[in-house]
């Protein structure tokens, strides 16, 4: 699962990517954790049963007031900086396991 998520965090940074200050978040990590949730739910939704919308990042990224190109930087910089980026997706895991643990898909909307 954690390679997923690597992979996942990799594939996002395709996307060109506004310049940041070292070591300037420019989106905090708890809205970060927040919106990647999110986005993997959808993720996995799309895998399963297709339906998600192409347009739902940009819907999610508003939800939680965060500009694309922000965001576009902060996956950049996670992926320059290793330790941060597992640190983060450690609190991605942490809370889809609290949400979704083993076994209760039933619940998936």
């Amino acid at each position: 699962m954690r390679w997923l998520l690597l992979v996942c965090l990799g594939s996002m940074c395709w996307g060109g990517c506004a310049l940041l200050e070292p070591d300037t978040p420019s989106v905090p990590d708890s809205t970060l954790v927040d919106v990647l949730v999110e986005l993997h739910l959808a993720a996995a939704r799309q895998e399963q049963v297709g339906d998600v919308p192409a347009q739902f990042m940009d819907s999610v990224l508003q939800v939680y007031s965060v500009d694309s190109l922000a965001f576009k930087a902060r996956m950049q910089q996670l992926a320059t900086h290793p330790q941060e980026a597992m640190r983060v997706y450690e609190r991605v895991l942490e809370r889809l396991q609290e949400e979704y643990p083993r076994g209760a898909t039933d619940s998936l909307p």
